[in-house]
């Protein structure tokens, strides 16, 4: 990933990306010393590549505790492997449905169903997520889809928070043009 210094004008890449509040975090190689940047002094360029993982991250009311907590995830074009990004291509999106999308979207039709992946979805890229997030993504069994897999787990009581209600909560969002906040670049050479 490649940023701007604005005071500079410099380019420079990135190994990784991190937002921090009010700054970036940025490291140049792998396992590198991180340097942090006011936001206001740096551009990010929009130049996501092949070999870099989105996370994404947005709050919603735990099902058990009804507190606030965090969900993690990455979103990908499940026909092109790429990463999706805001604003969202729903026309493309639109035009890849599989029949069993259109079905689904009969079934409850309050939400439009897009070919998409999520947490839960790809197991090299939830190998990456519980490496990056160890603390908010841990195996588990679902009772919903009766499988084990990664999962976001609730900052306050640990309950699972499962792929199902994360695949309906982006589609909701790429349906409504809602923008998700993107948190970490990965690289996944």
């Amino acid at each position: 990933m490649e940023f701007r210094n604005k005071k500079t004008g410099e380019i420079k890449k990135a190994h990784s990306v991190d937002e921090i509040g009010d700054k970036y975090a940025i490291c140049f190689v792998e396992k590198g010393k991180v340097y942090t940047y006011f936001k206001e002094n740096i551009e990010l360029i929009n130049n996501v590549e092949k070999d870099e993982l989105l996370v994404y991250e947005y709050k919603k009311t735990c099902h058990r505790c009804k507190k606030e907590t965090s969900i993690k995830t990455y979103i990908i074009d499940s026909v092109s492997q790429n990463n999706l990004m805001f604003p969202w291509d729903k026309a493309t999106l639109n035009n890849r449905k599989s029949a069993e999308l259109h079905r689904m979207h009969m079934q409850y039709p309050k939400i439009e169903f897009y070919p998409i992946e999520v947490i839960g979805h790809n197991e090299k890229y939830d190998r990456l997520l519980i490496k990056a997030f160890p603390e908010n993504i841990k195996i588990d069994f679902s009772n919903v889809q009766k499988r084990t897999y990664p999962m976001n787990h609730c900052d306050n009581c640990k309950a699972k928070q499962g792929e199902f209600y994360i695949f309906e909560d982006i589609n909701l969002m790429i349906q409504r043009m809602e923008k998700a906040r993107v948190i970490k670049h990965i690289n996944i050479k």
